[in-house]
Formats: C-alpha cells, sequence, structure tokens
C-alpha cells in the first residue's frame, strides 16, 4: 500500500493531527457496520507513521490479511472489502479536515450559520446575527483580497433578507450591494492584473488584460482608492506597466503604513510580485538590483511575511532569501537564515533545502562539495530550478579547471534551452541564458587557448568583458565580471 493514495495523504499530517484524527475516528457518532474494520485499518497504518508508512508490514496482501484473516486476497469480491473500507476511512479524512478547515474560517462558518438560521424561520435572530456578523467585519483590523467577497456575500444575504421579509428592499439596500461588489471587483480585478503582468516577466504566456486601462483610469479619481489594498495594487499594476520610480517609492510608502491593516498573506503577494520584477532586471545584468531585493526580503523576514503555519510560503523564498543575501554580499547573514530555517520546509521540499546548501558551499569556494551536493537534487519536473541548477553546475566545473564536464554541461544547457523556448522561457530569459553560455565558452577559449600572442589574448579578453558589461541580458554578469577580469589583470 506504499503508493495508496490512503498512504500518500496520510503522510501529509503531521503527528499532531494523526493523534486528532485517531480520536475522530473512535467517535460514536461515525458508527456504522464497517467501523471497527476502519479504526483496525488506521490503527494498522499508524503504527508504521515513524517510518513514513513504508514498513513490510504495510504491503498490501499483508494490511488484507490483518483486517480479513479468513477471507482470500486473490478473490476479487473479498479484496474488495478492503477497497470499500479504505474508502471509508479516506471519506472520514476528508470529513475531518474539512472540519478543522470550516473551524478556521469565520466568514464561512457565518454564512453557513446564517443559513440555518433562515431555513429554520429564526428570524428575529438571524437579523441580529447579520449586524453583528457586519459590525465584526467593521472593526477588523488587517483585510485581505477574500475579506471583501465575505462582506458583499453578506450583503447579498442581508438584501434577500429584506426582500423575503419585508417584501421590498429599500434603494439603500441596492446600494450597500452594489457598493460591496464594486469594492470586491476592483480589489481582485487588480491584484489578477499584477499577478499576470509579473508572470509575463517570467514566461513565454500572453494575457489580455480586459478593462485594465478602464479601470486605472476610474481610479484616477475615485473614493476606491481610499481602501489601502486598492491603493497598493493599482500602484504595483502601475510600476509593473511602466516601471517608474515614482510608482515604487509610493508603494514602498504604502506598504510601509498600511502594514498593520493588510492581511500577511496580500503583503506576501504584493512583495512577490515586486521581487520577481527586480529579478528580470538582475538576470538582465542590472545588479544594481541585488540590495533592492535583499531588502524586500529582510523586511518579509522580519516581519514573519514568509511563513504560514510555521512553514516559509512560497517554499521557493528559502533559496531565493539565501541567494539574494549572497548578491548583496551578507554571506554571514545567508548561513544565519539557512540554520534558522532550514526546518520551517516540508518535507515535499526537501530538494530546495539540498540546492540552497549547494549554493552557500559554491560561495565559500567549496567547489567540489557543491558539485557533490547538486548530484542529490531532484530537478527533473521543474524547469526553473533546472535552468538554476545548471548555471551553478556550469560554475562549478569552470572553478575546477573540469573541461570535460564543463563542455558537456554548456552542450546540453543549450540544447534544453532551445527545446523549450516557445513552452516555457520568454525570448528575455532565453536570451538570458545564452548569452551566459556564449560567455562562459568564451572564458573557456581565453583559458585553454594560451598560444595566443599575450596581446591577442588580451584583445580578445577585453573585447569579452565589453560584450559582458554592455549585456542587456545576461545570467550571473558579476560572476562573469569577476572571471574576465582575472584574466586580464
Amino acid at each position: 500500500m506504499y503508493n495508496d493514495k490512503l498512504v500518500q495523504f496520510l503522510k501529509t499530517l503531521p503527528v499532531k493531527e494523526l493523534k486528532e484524527l485517531k480520536k475522530y475516528i473512535e467517535s460514536p457518532y461515525h458508527n456504522n457496520s464497517r467501523r471497527d474494520k476502519v479504526l483496525q485499518l488506521f490503527d494498522c497504518l499508524y503504527a508504521h507513521h515513524k517510518n513514513d508508512f513504508t514498513h513490510s508490514k504495510l504491503q498490501e496482501d499483508k494490511v488484507f490479511y490483518t483486517l480479513f484473516p479468513h477471507k482470500n486476497y486473490d478473490s476479487k469480491r473479498d479484496k474488495q472489502q478492503l477497497s470499500n473500507v479504505k474508502n471509508q476511512l479516506m471519506n472520514l479524512i476528508k470529513d475531518f479536515l474539512l472540519e478543522k478547515k470550516l473551524q478556521e474560517d469565520t466568514a464561512t462558518k457565518n454564512r453557513l450559520w446564517l443559513n440555518v438560521l433562515f431555513e429554520r424561520k429564526l428570524l428575529e435572530q438571524l437579523q441580529s446575527e447579520i449586524g453583528s456578523i457586519k459590525n465584526q467585519y467593521e472593526k477588523k483590523t488587517s483585510k485581505q483580497a477574500e475579506d471583501f467577497q465575505h462582506f458583499h456575500l453578506l450583503q447579498e444575504f442581508d438584501f434577500a433578507f429584506n426582500i423575503v421579509t419585508k417584501g421590498r428592499a429599500v434603494s439603500s439596500d441596492f446600494q450597500a450591494v452594489s457598493d460591496s461588489f464594486d469594492a470586491y471587483f476592483i480589489v481582485q480585478k487588480l491584484k489578477y492584473f499584477c499577478v499576470m503582468l509579473n508572470e509575463q516577466l517570467l514566461t513565454a504566456v500572453s494575457y489580455e488584460f480586459r478593462f485594465a486601462e478602464e479601470l486605472l483610469k476610474y481610479l484616477e479619481e475615485s473614493p476606491y482608492t481610499e481602501i489601502p489594498l486598492v491603493k497598493l495594487y493599482r500602484l504595483l499594476m502601475l510600476f509593473l506597466k511602466e516601471g517608474k520610480t515614482e510608482y515604487i517609492e509610493a508603494l514602498k510608502e504604502g506598504l510601509q503604513s498600511n502594514q498593520e491593516v493588510i492581511a500577511k498573506g496580500e503583503l506576501r503577494q504584493i512583495y512577490t510580485c515586486l521581487i520577481n520584477y527586480y529579478n528580470t532586471q538582475l538576470t538582465s545584468g542590472k545588479t544594481g538590483y541585488s540590495q533592492a531585493i535583499f531588502e524586500v526580503y529582510q523586511l518579509m523576514v522580519e516581519q514573519e511575511i514568509i511563513y504560514t503555519n510555521g512553514f516559509i510560503t512560497p517554499p521557493v523564498h528559502f533559496i531565493n532569501i539565501i541567494r539574494a543575501a549572497i548578491y548583496a554580499n551578507q554571506l554571514e547573514w545567508a548561513k544565519g537564515f539557512f540554520e534558522a530555517n532550514q526546518d520551517k520546509m516540508r518535507t515535499s521540499q526537501a530538494s530546495l533545502k539540498v540546492y540552497a546548501k549547494a549554493v552557500l558551499e559554491f560561495h565559500q569556494d567549496q567547489f567540489q562539495a557543491t558539485i557533490d551536493t547538486l548530484q542529490a537534487y531532484k530537478h527533473e519536473q521543474d524547469f526553473w530550478r533546472y535552468k538554476e541548477h545548471k548555471v551553478l553546475l556550469i560554475k562549478a566545473y569552470y572553478e575546477l579547471d573540469d573541461d570535460e564536464q564543463l563542455l558537456k554541461l554548456l552542450t546540453a544547457f543549450k540544447q534544453y534551452l532551445l527545446r523549450h523556448k516557445d513552452s516555457t522561457f520568454t525570448p528575455h530569459f532565453l536570451q538570458v541564458y545564452q548569452a551566459f553560455i556564449a560567455s562562459v565558452e568564451g572564458l573557456y577559449e581565453l583559458q585553454t587557448m594560451p598560444v595566443y600572442p599575450v596581446e591577442d589574448r588580451m584583445k580578445v579578453a577585453r573585447r569579452l568583458k565589453e560584450n559582458i558589461e554592455e549585456a542587456e541580458r545576461i545570467a550571473e554578469k558579476r560572476w562573469l565580471g569577476e572571471k574576465v577580469n582575472s584574466i586580464i589583470e
């Protein structure tokens, strides 16, 4: 049963939740004809959670005979009984997690409670509850986009309630429903526009931005810009579209002054879009953005914006923060962050820790250790990690003067980029890494062809340096510049 979907799901639950789940399953409320078998199956699986559910006793035939000692595993009819028990256990797990989620989701729980009161015709209590929930919303100190959705749904419910109980709605009801929908629409639309613009910077995808110009024009003189999320997403969108300094300065000021009233999830989204923009500039050879990226990440760490339920979210921030610190000449800070946060990554993201370790080793001139560590790095299904993996390996083999492996990697990387140029990489990123490959090939030629007259060799080296410095789109510009300078000097 190692690869069974039930086992794979149980692997995602921490020990605390597994213990809570056991109590849930044991509840008499779930008593039915298969309850004992469901409990028996869960206990059988739970007994081996410490070894990641991989014990030999969890082979399907052994589990079958544990539950049904007098049945025949080779009988299709008997084997179906195990499938039925597994399905029932999976349904109980689903109900358990949904119940936990509902306890955390106050807005959804409130709406369901209003429906219960309405269905039971407890109208006086219903009206009181609507007012109470509205009051809770108004007092909420920090908001995110979905709060505007919840408030609009609440206004719709109030509107429907007035229609049913009073036979009509007053003008203020119509206005309240319309205004709450507008606020929700504007926040969400701006947010989607920002994410789409950001995605276009990183991938080959192209989007249609319907109503974008009309919305921006409307917001030039609109009371909705007083809503902090509208203000911030509007500034972010304008910055991503035009890249003007005035927008980023206003955005930074807005983030600072509104950090207490914006939920961490929204702040994380805004900061991530900003970092992605900076990264595209960095990979274009604009090394001055290194410090800007590090400062944003440092702020996210200090304000704990990168954490959700104790884990770094999204996990890619782990390696990106380490690299940002290194590029900003903060190696000791990067090492400290690695040590303090390596346990704040989920098991499924272990490969990112391996890659981060390799990055730190490289920047401590431990080049062979970098290569050895990268052998354990799993990147096959991740295009973006693949390119970074290859770049780091190429740099390590260059530093070790391993010409054979260097040339193999350069050839393989070139072919990989061409295979994925239409489906994965924008022309921007294709040029970035093709320029990197060409520059490394130039360095290799300078290193391996000492028969050049010194004067001619320096001439070629200076030309290569000029090409690297003038390149608008090139990966690892600083490292390439250091390598060519070492030849010239």
